[in-house]
């Protein structure tokens, strides 16, 4: 039998390892669905390395989240596999060449069909992430000038030539930042 110490002390112990494999995030707690900052603890989610996520519900539209969601929490496979297929398939390989190579070099089976419903996935969550973005603009002009010998132009000076002024205006991103919405 264990005395209420040794039961005390195991309390304690499981106590410190659970609070020890729950994730820290640092940020500030808004509901992503409707943006206010009312929001409750609300349970854990055992993450596929044994480490625990804190969720949380916002008291306004009871949405249930979790803070620190990187669009690899609900996937079983290593999100570095994933990126390195995405990774691959911009780059112009098949879906069913990247899945050969996936199971040669990081020893994990994964179908075409996975591969495309990630591609499916992700670009849509890049996409969303891009239309975000403002982009700072900043103008600039160029002007050059140039004489060219043309036939039958008016005579200058040593020939017959005419001035060519090009003038360009177009403007490139000097900066990006997320947009507030």
């Amino acid at each position: 039998m264990k005395c209420k110490h040794i039961i005390a002390v195991q309390t304690i112990r499981k106590t410190y390892e659970v609070q020890s494999k729950l994730e820290p995030v640092k940020r500030q707690k808004i509901c992503p669905k409707c943006t206010k900052d009312k929001v409750v603890k609300n349970g854990f989610r055992k993450i596929k390395n044994g480490a625990k996520r804190q969720l949380y519900r916002c008291l306004t539209c009871g949405y249930r989240f979790m803070l620190g969601e990187n669009g690899f929490s609900k996937v079983s496979s290593d999100p570095h596999v994933i990126v390195e297929a995405l990774n691959l398939l911009m780059g112009g390989m098949s879906c069913r060449y990247i899945a050969r190579h996936l199971l040669s070099k990081h020893q994990v089976k994964i179908s075409h069909v996975a591969i495309i419903k990630w591609v499916r996935k992700y670009t849509q969550l890049m996409k969303d992430y891009v239309d975000k973005l403002i982009p700072e603009y900043q103008e600039v002009w160029s002007v050059d000038e140039m004489m060219v010998n043309v036939k039958n132009a008016q005579p200058m000076r040593k020939g017959y030539y005419s001035w060519i002024y090009l003038v360009r205006f177009y403007t490139h991103i000097h900066n990006v930042h997320l947009s507030n919405a």
